[in-house]
């Protein structure tokens, strides 16, 4: 089961942050990601260096599917502060990932321009490399162990 959880400043009683965190295969939600500090974005983290806040599960023992979609709901009704539309912290709208995530130009353009030219020619990692020749030897090396231990009968 799934948890919908938010962060809320103390100071201001402002809401600036929608959070959830889905059930795995290894744990079940109950939580524990809201008190996180880690994995956060720089917003969130100027926020919390500035003031203290509270953590308030909204809602729990949701499916993941449900979730994400009251995560997506909850942030397109109090607004995303990097698109001016209002207060969270929240870079994406929500759901899986880096949906909706909206990067600069300036960064993309910045990004762009530092990969330019780095991947060419004898700058290429795999420059005069055959992946296959590894991949090959490791292959016949793996087959040959599995028969020299008995494991593969030869029929």
């Amino acid at each position: 089961m799934a948890v919908v959880y938010q962060h809320r400043r103390l100071d201001t009683n402002e809401i600036f942050y929608i959070g959830i965190e889905l059930d795995s295969d290894k744990r079940k939600a109950i939580g524990l990601r809201s008190t996180k500090i880690n994995g956060r974005n720089k917003f969130w983290k100027n926020i919390t260096d500035k003031t203290n806040y509270s953590i308030e599960i909204l809602f729990n023992d949701l499916t993941n599917e449900e979730s994400k979609e009251i995560e997506k709901y909850l942030i397109k009704f109090y607004g995303r502060r990097n698109l001016g539309l209002g207060s969270l912290v929240n870079l994406t709208d929500g759901g899986d990932g880096a949906v909706g995530c909206v990067q600069t130009l300036e960064h993309r353009t910045k990004t762009s321009n530092s990969l330019k030219g780095t991947r060419i020619g004898i700058n290429n990692p795999m420059y005069g490399k055959n992946p296959y020749k590894n991949y090959v030897f490791l292959l016949m090396f793996g087959v040959l162990a599995l028969f020299y231990l008995k494991i593969v009968k030869v029929v």
